[in-house]
């Protein structure tokens, strides 16, 4: 499981690391934490 969480809203950099992390991991699932989400970035992560 990798997580990553900011004090903002959702971008591009952070979203582009969780996704490289959880691959490079092998994670079975991936965590992003954020006080707005992005209608862009809600349909990326289902």
């Amino acid at each position: 499981m990798v997580i990553d969480n900011l004090l903002g809203p959702t971008n591009h950099e952070h979203l582009s690391k969780l996704l490289t992390y959880g691959a490079g991991t092998n994670a079975k699932a991936a965590i992003l934490v954020a006080t707005e989400f992005a209608d862009e970035y809600l349909k990326a992560l289902e």
